[in-house]
């Protein structure tokens, strides 16, 4: 029997640990509510909000140990630790919600609560500092004529996006409602562009190409909702939703 609270845990150096193969029970997995960090101005006559910003969110995690021996219990909280140690976040998708992902790291350290002395209980706290959940990558095809695109989730996203050229131009323009993009340079055919929205990052056949950018662009996020967006060549856009 799989616990309904397993989940499986990514490093970003490739090594996954799904809690179920290894033995390890899941008694227990809660994500603290969605808070805000708020920033306020005392007035004559009243406290006025200045600043609101997402907050981080706790992980509170219950595993327990069953095994035969004492060894066998020291080898599990062993791996325990490999499993939770990560100088980077963490990618955890539960089973519960298989199409749904948050991003953690470990913020204190923590213990086993013998029951026997082969079993034993550990409570572990991680920390979500980016407070979304997220869903897995969606791509969207974004073509010449503006299309409508439907995003989900409650909140804007970020996105990556790649254009391979069909043919040699000297510009290379993405456009939404809310914001456009606008790159002059000498594509080639067989280019490949690729566009970092987080790290407000272009790239041409994997080389920085910041300089091409126009200075009239207008970096926009993916909002929640409907997205009309076009393209001068065909674009495959990368993102995922955010929920709480």
């Amino acid at each position: 029997m799989i616990s309904k609270h397993n989940f499986i845990i990514k490093h970003q150096d490739g090594s996954e640990y799904n809690l179920h193969n290894y033995g390890i029970w899941v008694h227990d997995f809660i994500i603290s509510s969605p808070n805000f960090d708020t920033d306020t101005q005392q007035l004559r006559r009243k406290e006025r909000i200045k600043k609101r910003v997402p907050k981080s969110r706790d992980v509170d995690i219950e595993l327990l140990l069953q095994t035969d021996s004492m060894e066998e219990l020291d080898e599990m909280i062993h791996l325990i630790y490999r499993i939770f140690y990560s100088y980077d976040e963490m990618e955890i998708i539960r089973d519960l919600t298989p199409d749904k992902r948050i991003f953690a790291v470990q913020e204190q350290s923590y213990g086993i609560d013998s029951i026997t002395c082969e079993d034993g209980e550990i409570n572990i706290n991680l920390k979500m500092y980016d407070p979304y959940v997220y869903s897995l990558e969606k791509t969207i095809n974004v073509v010449e004529s503006e299309t409508p695109y439907s995003i989900g989730g409650l909140e804007p996203t970020e996105w990556k996006a790649k254009s391979v050229f069909t043919a040699a131009t000297d510009s290379y323009v993405l456009n939404s409602e809310d914001g456009r993009l606008v790159i002059n340079y000498d594509f080639k055919i067989n280019d490949i562009l690729e566009i970092d929205y987080k790290e407000r990052l272009l790239l041409l056949n994997g080389y920085v190409i910041d300089v091409g950018l126009s200075l009239e662009s207008i970096w926009f996020e993916l909002k929640s909702g409907l997205n009309k967006l076009s393209a001068t060549n065909k674009t495959e856009i990368y993102f995922s939703e955010r929920h709480y």
